[in-house]
């Protein structure tokens, strides 16, 4: 079960990747950590400080956290600036990634 207590921040994203051509890569990432979810967990997602990123994490309601991430944004602003992150990355690359 997916849980995104911040829609707006969702739409947003969603806008933002539609304008920047990855809308489909972003969809796809956060269907991927829907997955992360077994038995009766809930994966929930959440603002990131991170420009267009979100934070998740998995567990079962009223336990602990059986982990958590982040789907990040490694790109450019539609301003061209490209800001800091501060997750790492092996690869550089362009787009969203899945840190955990």
């Amino acid at each position: 079960m997916l849980r995104i207590p911040n829609s707006k921040h969702l739409f947003d994203t969603l806008e933002f990747a539609q304008k920047v051509g990855r809308l489909n890569e972003l969809l796809g990432l956060l269907s991927r950590v829907s997955g992360f979810a077994r038995d009766e967990e809930i994966v929930t997602i959440l603002k990131d400080f991170a420009p267009h990123s979100f934070g998740f994490c998995v567990g079962k309601p009223g336990q602990d956290t059986r982990f958590n991430g982040g789907i990040i944004y490694h790109g450019p602003l539609l301003d061209g600036s490209r800001p800091e992150t501060f997750s790492i990355q092996l690869v550089e690359t362009d787009g969203w990634s899945i840190h955990t």
